[in-house]
């Protein structure tokens, strides 16, 4: 390959012989031409003075570069003449450069004056920038190759873009600067013969971020190129540190998320500096922002508004559809980096969405707030009857609310110019339970529980220290039951009594207290549906000891004895139990009769008592029980004999008896015997 090179230059210096026995013979100082420089690459320009041609004053002469016309010029007085004109693309070497008339036609005959000489040097490439970062389009510009052969170029040795060489040797190409890492790099090219030549470029480093402008609490990305292989790199927001990455073996860390920090509103530094002090840096600008907690509610709503990126210690005006609000603290003022945060409670608004505005004079963040409807009620519970206010905000502005309870319409009202209203209705006829109360206004709608509650009395009230009594009579009232219902009352679970509930709910049933024990009883109304129980005391004093009349003491009674006692009272009535014993302690009862309700009783026959003697009596005794069971004490036992007392004088009398009864049988038997004889 390097003999094709020499053979062309002497091809070329064979031409500029040929060329020169050509030329008349002058005198060699007569006219000549210089050129400016008079080595180059292809490109140059190049500078030509003629000297020497008067008789050609004020004609136009014609420069060519070897066999191509490449500029005019004219001849000016003295003989003199300048023109200039770029290196044509020819390979390279030593090429002749001369001047003609006529024609701009190359024609050897026409030439005037010495030739001058330029020489095009071989292989060279340039760049254009010799200097960027990764990612930038580099054009690279190549001489004195070999004609028409692939040339490629490389970035450290690899390659990046693959041309062809023109006829002369040129080429031009773009390739993207490649990863690397920070400093001087060796870009190559290389052509099908192996000549080659090289050039320098040298990478700086480089930080991108996105986005470019954020909020604080935004999430950015932070890459870099051209830093320093494998080595830590601290990103810095403002010189304060914001994050870290580690960069690879060619100088590029990619997708490090940091935080935007607090920060005023405008431009701020994000730098980039690896552990060998390579660094770059970039412009952020952090903008306004504000948010809402909650962002949506009712009217009367505590919002918190919190804002960053405002003007440093700047106020702030907080607005609520462009009508300042009232807030938490008397001024709004941000701190060193433009955030502040406050409250305020959301005024008297119509449903739906209102904007939020908050300012510094020169920069404003408006977010949105949406109303909803709401409504209150007072009370919330009650009886059929209670007059119910209802309270409503957040509604359209100037339409009609229909106020339903239990899905019946019971009131309309109109809203006023911000959607609040308020008006109040009785609580129809219904039974206990719990019920909506609706406000809508067709489009908003909110649904409020009430109670109508069931409430029932019981007279007269009773307790243990005012008890009531068996037979008292009671009455059990009661409302928020349900309309004509049949209502029935129990006392320990056992019916006493029933009426017809009312169309408004209410009753009154009356009973009198049945027979049960002392202490407390439930009494239950009940419709089916309600039912409340309700608490009656029966008295719990015993009625006094009965005393006891007759038979008295130690005295004879018949066999079918008749007792008597003294009569006692109570307010729930009494009955007597009388028990007749054989023995002073009652163990030996012959005769007991309860539920007693006169205060004497008579032996039946079949309750004929056995004589006894009055040394072995009988003993009986008497309690009273009312009709709450409450029982006196027995009464002191008293005694009685039945049938007669064996004395000697009664004894004697037997004994009397008994002959007489003898005698007579005795008369009898002989009697008969003489009747018999007779016959």
């Amino acid at each position: 390959m390097k003999h094709s090179g020499i053979l062309r230059i002497l091809a070329v210096a064979l031409t500029l012989a040929l060329l020169i026995l050509a030329i008349p013979a002058t005198p060699a100082l007569a006219q000549a031409i210089t050129l400016s420089p008079a080595s180059g690459m292809v490109g140059t320009w190049v500078y030509v003075y003629g000297t020497g041609f008067t008789a050609q004053n004020g004609q136009t002469l014609y420069i060519f570069f070897d066999y191509t016309y490449v500029a005019p010029t004219t001849v000016v007085s003295g003989g003199t003449f300048t023109a200039y004109f770029t290196v044509p693309t020819v390979t390279a070497g030593i090429h002749v450069v001369t001047v003609q008339h006529t024609t701009t036609t190359y024609t050897p005959a026409n030439q005037i004056g010495s030739p001058a000489y330029f020489t095009v040097m071989a292989r060279q490439i340039t760049m254009s920038p010799t200097s960027g970062y990764v990612g930038d389009q580099i054009t690279v510009y190549g001489t004195g190759f070999t004609g028409g052969s692939t040339v490629t170029v490389s970035f450290d040795g690899t390659v990046k873009v693959t041309t062809t060489a023109t006829t002369y040797g040129t080429f031009s190409a773009v390739f993207t600067v490649p990863e690397s890492c920070y400093g001087i790099h060796t870009v190559t090219a290389q052509d099908g013969s192996g000549y080659y030549a090289t050039a320098s470029f040298t990478t700086y480093s480089k930080v991108t971020v996105s986005p470019a402008t954020a909020a604080v609490g935004d999430k950015i990305t932070v890459s870099g190129t051209g830093f320093a292989a494998s080595q830590s790199v601290t990103i810095y927001f403002d010189d304060e540190t914001a994050g870290s990455a580690t960069t690879n073996s060619l100088g590029t860390f990619t997708s490090t998320t940091f935080t935007v920090p607090a920060s005023y509103w405008g431009s701020h530094t994000i730098r980039a500096q690896d552990a060998s002090g390579y660094y770059a840096a970039v412009t952020f600008s952090t903008k306004q922002s504000t948010t809402l907690s909650p962002t949506s509610g009712p009217v009367g709503t505590k919002v918190t508004i919190t804002g960053n990126g405002f003007n440093a210690n700047t106020t702030i005006t907080i607005t609520f559809d462009d009508a300042a609000v009232t807030t938490a603290t008397a001024a709004v003022t941000t701190d060193s980096k433009g955030s502040f945060s406050t409250s305020f409670n959301i005024p008297a608004s119509s449903g739906g969405t209102h904007q939020v505005k908050a300012s510094d004079g020169t920069n404003t963040d408006t977010r949105t707030f949406t109303v909803s409807a709401s409504s209150s009620v007072s009370p919330t519970s009650g009886y059929v009857g209670t007059k119910v206010t209802v309270n409503g905000s957040g509604f359209y502005a100037n339409v009609s609310v229909s106020i339903l309870f239990d899905n019946v319409l019971v009131k309309s009202i109109l809203t006023d110019a911000k959607g609040s209203f308020s008006t109040s209705f009785e609580v129809p006829a219904r039974g206990a339970g719990t019920y909506k109360i609706r406000a809508t206004d067709g489009a908003n709608i909110k649904d409020t529980d009430f109670t109508v509650l069931t409430s029932a009395t019981i007279s007269p009230v009773t307790s243990t220290a005012s008890p009531g009594y068996v037979g008292t009579l009671v009455t059990v009232n009661g409302i928020g039951f349900m309309p004509n219902r049949t209502l029935t009352i129990t006392y320990d679970g056992q019916q006493v009594a029933t009426g017809i509930v009312g169309s408004d709910g209410s009753f009154s049933v009356t009973f009198n207290a049945p027979a049960s024990g002392k202490g407390a009883h439930t009494v239950t109304a009940n419709d089916g549906t309600n039912s409340i129980p309700l608490t009656f005391v029966m008295e719990a004093t015993p009625p006094p000891v009965p005393g006891l009349l007759k038979p008295e003491s130690g005295t004879k009674a018949k066999a079918l004895a008749v007792f008597d006692w003294a009569a006692v009272t109570d307010p729930s009535n009494v009955t007597y139990t009388l028990q007749i014993a054989t023995d002073a302690e009652f163990t030996k009862i012959v005769l007991e009769k309860k539920l007693l309700t006169q205060s004497e009783y008579t032996l039946t026959k079949d309750e004929k008592l056995e004589s006894v003697s009055k040394k072995t009596p009988y003993y009986w005794r008497v309690k009273a029980i009312d009709g709450a069971s409450n029982e006196s004490n027995w009464s002191s036992a008293g005694s009685f004999y039945v049938g007669f007392i064996f004395s000697q004088q009664t004894l004697i009398y037997i004994i009397i008896g008994i002959g007489a009864v003898i005698l007579v049988l005795l008369a009898f038997w002989v009697g008969t015997r003489r009747a018999a004889r007779l016959v």
